[in-house]
């Protein structure tokens, strides 16, 4: 069986960036969706691997005071492309559409010292962003924070 393999690839690429995005603040409350359109031009491969085509990200920051922040997230990714090497004919593989929800909290003791809990994948999806390389299903990370 072959395993899976990244070979570095150079290409000289034009990337355009459609997109358009909507933000809301109110109070203890901000809204933001974003939506990104891609359109790549290569000079010598026949696709942008692993770069996606359209990506949507949407978030809201709730406040309770000053010292607590609550921050889900969603992010839509899709159009990805990708190239099997193993198969005689140099297959392109269409990745499916990532979807990722996440969500982070915040609590500042002070000015200087906060702690944080961020929640990765909570849909625990499988999707790939790189052929043959799935995702981290659900993650969870813990720390503290020092401003010096």
């Amino acid at each position: 069986m072959n395993e899976p393999k990244f070979n570095a690839i150079y290409d000289d690429v034009t990337r355009t960036n459609f997109f358009t995005a909507i933000q809301f603040d109110k109070g203890n409350y901000s809204f933001r969706l974003k939506g990104d359109y891609f359109a790549y031009v290569t000079d010598r491969e026949q696709e942008v691997w692993h770069r996606p085509k359209y990506k949507v990200d949407a978030y809201v920051v709730i406040k309770a005071g000053n010292k607590l922040s609550i921050v889900p997230r969603l992010v839509v990714m899709g159009g990805m492309k990708a190239l099997d090497y193993a198969l005689p004919t140099d297959k392109i593989i269409a990745l499916s559409t990532a979807v990722d929800l996440s969500a982070t909290l915040e609590y500042n003791f002070s000015d200087k010292i906060g702690a944080f809990i961020k929640l990765n994948n909570l849909l625990n999806s499988d999707y790939q962003l790189f052929y043959q390389y799935q995702v981290r299903g659900f993650q969870g990370m813990a720390g503290f924070t020092w401003k010096f």
